[in-house]
């Protein structure tokens, strides 16, 4: 009978056990939504700017121009990223105007560059885990408040590109490589806009010059350029000197025939 009653007091226990499970998961979504609801709060109302920069570079994220025009009052900036993974919203600084120095999150102490009169705030040493939206609140005694909102894309940095040639018959075809995020590639022959009969391809990377000829030759450049920067190669090809190697090459050809044939001209007369 115990056996019996035990049995009957765990299936009486279990249904309540499992009905308590979703309580924490409910209370933790709950949080995460105040939370976000908090930053949107926030962010409303913010001037908003988009930036791009490139890693281990440095991005204005704030400046409200000149604090000391204001009342006294409260600076706080916060930083905002939202993905699959995770969702960061960190404190990244606070500052009260009638206070000395500014007060620093941990990971950000050594990378801004705060100036508490003009209230400009400068982020170093970029790197992909920048990415995001940073938020500046200014709040006086009054209550009035500025925002300023920036949306920070990062990039990789353009490579310094490399220009390779080759020969397709009388076609020739120059490649230019280059790593980086929306790299655009633009090619110019002699500091100037191409030919209107040389054809570009793979997104600008390849420079086809069908039938070249001598007036083909010169000095190519190819730049490579995003929102971080840009750096620019150079070719120089000489089809004059290339198409004078050919010639030369092909005369001594013609001339070692040429003396093969007397010499083996008195034993092809034998044979005969």
């Amino acid at each position: 009978m115990e056996a019996a009653g035990t049995a009957v007091r765990h299936r009486v226990l279990t249904p309540s056990y499992h009905l308590r499970q979703p309580i924490p998961v409910l209370g933790s979504m709950t949080l995460r939504l105040l939370c976000w609801v908090s930053a949107l709060l926030r962010i409303s109302g913010a001037d908003e700017r988009n930036r791009t920069a490139a890693t281990g570079q440095s991005v204005p994220i704030h400046a409200f121009h000149n604090l000391s025009v204001y009342e006294k009052g409260l600076l706080e900036c916060n930083f905002y990223r939202r993905s699959d993974n995770k969702n960061t919203d960190v404190a990244i600084l606070s500052y009260y105007s009638g206070n000395e120095n500014a007060t620093f999150t941990d990971n950000y102490k050594n990378r801004i560059d705060f100036n508490k009169s003009s209230g400009s705030i400068s982020l170093k040493n970029l790197s992909r885990e920048d990415e995001g939206d940073y938020i500046c609140q200014w709040r006086t005694n009054l209550n009035d408040i500025k925002k300023e909102l920036i949306h920070l894309h990062i990039q990789d940095p353009v490579s310094t590109p490399q220009i390779t040639f080759s020969r397709n018959e009388s076609n020739i075809i120059l490649q230019c490589d280059a790593s980086g995020d929306d790299i655009n590639f633009a090619w110019k022959k002699d500091e100037k806009s191409l030919p209107s009969n040389y054809v570009l391809q793979d997104n600008n990377k390849t420079l086809l010059i069908r039938n070249a000829n001598a007036s083909d030759a010169g000095q190519f450049s190819c730049t490579v350029q995003n929102a971080s920067g840009k750096k620019t190669a150079t070719y120089k090809h000489s089809l004059k000197e290339s198409r004078h190697h050919w010639f030369i090459f092909g005369s001594v050809v013609v001339v070692l025939c040429a003396v093969l044939m007397l010499l083996l001209a008195p034993f092809l007369t034998k044979l005969s």
